[in-house]
């Protein structure tokens, strides 16, 4: 690992990155992907919510990311449930237009009711229109006769 890479740990497992964001669907704007997860919640209902299911974006460089599906209880771990997890990566892959090869079963843990999807190689532009409309957090910092205003999570745009 190079000392300016970062990394992202999630359920155990380690992502190598120049750098990522976090976005929760409570917080994504772009209609497509709310309506992707409107349709994992009706395909999978057990017990995913906008605060417990949210999306990683990893700059691997060259224009590149990897970009992470988590959900952090997600009960759907049977052979029956696996065509509708495919439906969701084949969903998944068409709104970061990426090829259904480009999507992967990451985790599906249902001891721990854990699952990560992970969509490879989606190009710069798309993660920076899906960025561009989120909601941004803000926080104060109180400075002896000085208040600054710093953004918190904001993407270069």
């Amino acid at each position: 690992m190079m000392s300016e890479e970062k990394v992202y740990e999630v359920f155990g497992k380690k992502y190598y990155c120049k750098d990522y964001v976090e976005l929760k669907f409570k917080d994504v704007k772009r209609r497509n992907l709310k309506r992707l997860f409107k349709i994992f919640k009706e395909l999978l209902p057990d017990h995913p919510d906008e605060e417990n299911t949210w999306l990683v974006f990893l700059d691997k460089g060259y224009n590149l990311y990897d970009v992470l599906f988590v959900c952090s209880h997600f009960e759907h771990d049977n052979y029956e449930d696996l065509p509708r997890i495919a439906t969701v990566m084949d969903m998944l892959a068409y709104e970061l237009v990426v090829s259904s090869e480009q999507t992967h079963l990451e985790l599906l843990d249902g001891i721990w009711e854990k699952l990560i999807i992970c969509i490879y190689g989606v190009h710069e532009d798309t993660v920076r229109s899906i960025l561009k409309g989120r909601k941004r957090k803000r926080k104060t910092i109180m400075i002896p006769s000085l208040m600054a205003e710093v953004k918190e999570g904001e993407a270069d745009e």
